[in-house]
């Protein structure tokens, strides 16, 4: 398991969990203080990051995507995800 958590400016958290097989990202979980409207966004971006490849490019793709369909994010910003999730890719509990 990959596991991090990034505090952001402002001080809102955001803490990552996945796992990575082949490189590619599966059981991502996305949990924090962070605001998400709708709410329920949070779980279609964990959908979409599922699967693919841990590479920065790529993440970050998934995420500006994501946030430019008019996801709301209070709190934090599109890039602070990238930055979470490249942090747990890095670091690994067991």
């Amino acid at each position: 398991m990959h596991e991090a958590e990034l505090k952001v400016i402002g001080g809102k958290l955001i803490r990552i969990s996945f796992l990575l097989e082949d490189n590619k990202i599966s059981n991502m979980k996305i949990t924090g203080d962070f605001f998400l409207y709708p709410e329920e966004g949070i779980e279609e971006l964990e959908r979409r990051l599922n699967g693919i490849e841990a590479k920065p490019k790529k993440i970050q793709e998934i995420i500006i995507g994501f946030f430019n369909e008019g996801f709301v994010i209070i709190g934090a910003k599109p890039n602070d995800f990238t930055k979470a999730i490249l942090l747990a890719k890095n670091t690994r509990s067991s």
